[in-house]
């Protein structure tokens, strides 16, 4: 199978960038802030997209970019440090268990416990900073709502890789 060339890579790169600040400014008008940080994580296609077809290095440089566009464009400090942290963290995590357990239904578990992570780490970072040991019991809400966006996310992150794949020659498999 022929591969990418750099330009090429690079400029789906670039669009898959592009895509991942769209998606997440999108988000934050999606679902109103009922539940204390609970958004659906739409960006998080553009990093499990990436994080099977190009690798790691290239999705941190892309969650990189993303939460630092956003954070001094759209956001604060504070929502920079809980947004770098958790995303962290749930990129980390996904990464282990995506070359762990590979499978037709992996990239859907895989979402599910990047968003329980990412929701995980933001409690920790809150009740560390500015302890607010009464965060914790919004673990199980957060849990619950991470369990169906990362669903979600999930399966439209396996059709888009499906999409990519047809319309891309050169991408790994």
């Amino acid at each position: 199978m022929k591969t990418l060339s750099k330009p090429h890579k690079l400029s789906i790169l670039a669009m898959m960038t592009t895509l991942a600040l769209i998606l997440s400014y999108i988000d934050s008008f999606i679902i109103p802030t009922v539940i204390l940080g609970a958004k659906l994580g739409l960006a998080n296609i553009i990093t499990l997209v990436v994080l099977v077809l190009f690798g790691l290095k290239e999705v941190l440089a892309i969650l990189l970019l993303r939460i630092s566009i956003m954070a001094v464009l759209f956001t604060s400090a504070i929502s920079f440090v809980l947004s770098l942290s958790a995303g962290l963290v749930s990129l980390f995590v996904m990464y282990f268990l995506l070359n762990l357990f590979k499978g037709k239904y992996a990239l859907i578990s895989v979402s599910i416990m990047g968003a329980v992570f990412h929701n995980l780490t933001q409690i920790i970072v809150v009740v560390f900073i500015f302890k607010l040991e009464q965060m914790v019991y919004l673990l199980p809400l957060l849990v619950l709502v991470a369990i169906l966006t990362g669903l979600i996310i999930g399966i439209l992150a396996i059709i888009l890789i499906r999409l990519i794949k047809r319309s891309v020659p050169g991408l790994k498999s």
